[in-house]
């Protein structure tokens, strides 16, 4: 599991490489290079692009999850605006799962 300082830096790194590229593009020497970090650290930190990229994804939509099962109506309407509002960024990083999923199956 990622600590979550560690994800929060991950999470501003990738932010920042989504915002120029698409997810499918991202690989682990493009993050290493942004992150000033070996890919032996990246590997004992995360695993894999695919690992790190469903965890930030899982991080990102569990709090409004938590609200839409607990008060439904109001929960699912924030949940709901938040997947619209970030739907880029959420959509890239599906894209990187994907393209790292199809890389493991290579």
């Amino acid at each position: 599991m990622i600590t979550s300082i560690k994800l929060l830096e991950a999470n501003q790194i990738l932010a920042q490489v989504l915002d120029s590229e698409r997810g499918s593009e991202i690989n682990v020497k493009k993050f290493c290079k942004l992150a000033a970090c070996s890919r032996p650290t990246f590997y004992a930190h995360y695993g894999s692009m695919r690992q790190l990229s469903a965890e930030l994804l899982l991080k990102k939509l569990d709090q409004h999850l938590y609200f839409a099962t607990s008060n439904y109506g109001n929960g699912l309407k924030r949940l709901l605006t938040y997947m619209e509002k970030e739907r880029c960024f959420i959509l890239n990083l599906l894209a990187l799962i994907d393209a790292e999923k199809g890389s493991q199956q290579l």
